[in-house]
């Protein structure tokens, strides 16, 4: 025969476990839905093609040309916060690819649409383009998007002589045109 006290036990550990569960399915969803989002920004933002794409471009410059002369001209207002090399063909503010055949040929097979070099710092790109200072033509919607989404990288006294390049890549998926952004540090060694 059963006590009535062991009915109240029984809806007790019926809505502790109904707790347990509930909190754990909480637990899980609110852990797993940012997943999602950064996963998502991963295939637009950074992803391993763009990224390899962006070191060998950055070997490339740092191999075979002048980084003095890349770097000349970076200033910190809007007209030269960044410099675009993404011409292979023409002296963009006194720098000259010295070879520009290889440059073509790098960024015809890595579909490299746009090339960026910057500060190493980002934080005055990032309030520039805030400002609407920089890229502010409608095509260049993406990159002000990549820009937000960057993290803060922050100038030390170690970083006097570091810089970003930002590259944009074109690619074919699936039959559809996608745009990627990738960025990585630029350093004389």
């Amino acid at each position: 025969m059963r006590r009535k006290s062991e009915k109240g036990f029984m809806l007790l550990e019926t809505l502790v476990v109904t707790v347990f569960i509930a909190t754990l399915f909480a637990f899980i969803y609110q852990n797993t839905i940012p997943l999602f989002g950064e996963y998502k920004q991963r295939m637009k933002y950074d992803d391993i093609d763009s990224v390899y794409a962006a070191d060998l471009f950055r070997q490339m410059l740092l191999v075979d040309y002048n980084y003095n002369d890349l770097v000349s001209g970076l200033g910190n207002d809007p007209t030269n916060i960044y410099k675009d090399i993404t011409d292979c063909r023409k002296n963009v503010a006194g720098f000259n690819y010295e070879n520009d055949d290889l440059c073509e040929a790098l960024e015809e097979s890595l579909n490299i649409s746009a090339v960026y070099l910057t500060h190493y710092d980002t934080n005055l790109l990032k309030q520039m383009e805030k400002d609407d200072q920089i890229f502010t033509v409608n095509t260049d919607r993406g990159i002000k998007t990549y820009i937000d989404y960057m993290p803060s990288y922050s100038a030390d006294s170690t970083t006097i002589n570091q810089y970003r390049l930002i590259i944009v890549r074109k690619v074919v998926e699936n039959g559809k045109e996608y745009t990627r952004y990738a960025n990585l540090e630029v350093v004389q060694s």
